[in-house]
């Protein structure tokens, strides 16, 4: 018995002596410091909202290769266009053709401004970023053709820091932006339809779509068309899947119309309404589809803010 304890006490003791040097050298500072940018391809989807004129994010550098950030360390930085002209995605294995450039257009000067008077991001002591504010004038950005989807870029290069290096391969970043509207988003669906004669609705066709369990309602979602107008998938007892099953939302003002989109059912708006503080929509409505007419009446309640509906992306 004894001579098992002293064999097990022994196993404890080297492998628990083994097992601490690794840890050992994980507290040590690396040999050297470095600054980079964190993703080289992010896509920023901004979202406008109502009484705002500006489209926000922020832009940054972070430090690596120390545990702790006593004395606090720079990075100067610039905008360069030539990152859309040279930088290219890594190469394909032959014999595919060459990639092409990256296909973006440089954010143009007059719509934004980075909050930055020096072009130098501070990382302070205490801290692994460096950032500052990038305010995009919304008015002039939604009114650019393409800002809805992956056009325009703001490409970023490091030229300088106190920092040991630049970290090799992330001195860049070419961050692509576009906008959405804070209307759009998914929105849980109750409501009910009934075949319309023309005059009064057919009371055997009646159905009615609504659970009080609000998860279990469907799901109607309203995609940017412009700060006005949204694509709605989904009319009545349709689900949206098919391409003609779509509608378009007008939301000008806090005045709400709907209308016909081009190449799908017809649509005839009856009075609908937006209430901003419940963030619900009110649709009345008739449809036609397969030579029959539909009225529908429906609430739409907004599932989760769009914002918050938003994942990293890159391009």
């Amino acid at each position: 018995m004894n001579n098992t304890i002293k064999i097990i006490t022994a196993f404890v003791f080297v492998f628990g002596f083994v097992g601490c040097e690794p840890y050992e050298e994980y507290v040590y500072d690396y040999k050297h410091s470095a600054v980079c940018f964190g993703a080289q391809q992010p896509v920023r989807t901004l979202v406008a909202r109502t009484g705002s004129e500006y489209l926000e994010f922020r832009i940054g550098a972070a430090l690596g290769g120390l545990r702790e950030n006593k004395k606090g360390y720079t990075a100067k930085f610039e905008i360069d266009p030539e990152l859309l002209e040279i930088y290219l995605p890594d190469p394909p294995a032959p014999p595919a053709p060459p990639t092409p450039p990256v296909p973006f257009t440089v954010l143009p000067a007059d719509c934004y401004t980075i909050e930055n008077s020096n072009n130098t991001f501070v990382i302070a002591p205490g801290t692994f970023l460096g950032d500052c504010p990038v305010k995009i004038d919304k008015a002039k950005f939604v009114a650019l053709p393409g800002s809805l989807v992956n056009t325009y870029a703001l490409p970023l290069r490091l030229l300088s820091t106190d920092a040991d290096s630049i970290m090799t391969g992330r001195g860049y970043t070419v961050i692509v932006i576009k906008y959405i509207d804070e209307h759009s988003g998914d929105y849980y669906c109750k409501g009910q339809e009934a075949e319309w004669d023309g005059t009064a609705i057919v009371p055997e066709t009646k159905v009615e779509y609504s659970h009080v369990d609000l998860i279990k309602n469907k799901i109607r979602t309203l995609t940017t068309l412009s700060l006005t107008q949204f694509d709605m998938a989904g009319m009545g007892s349709l689900a949206g899947i098919a391409a003609v099953d779509h509608l378009l939302v007008n939301l000008v003002s806090g005045e709400v119309t709907l209308e016909t989109k081009a190449g799908c059912n017809a649509v005839e708006n009856l009075g609908s309404s937006y209430n901003t503080n419940k963030k619900t929509f009110t649709l009345n409505y008739i449809y036609t589809k397969g030579g029959k007419s539909y009225l529908v009446s429906e609430t739409l309640e907004l599932r989760l803010d769009v914002e918050r509906e938003l994942r990293f992306e890159t391009w």
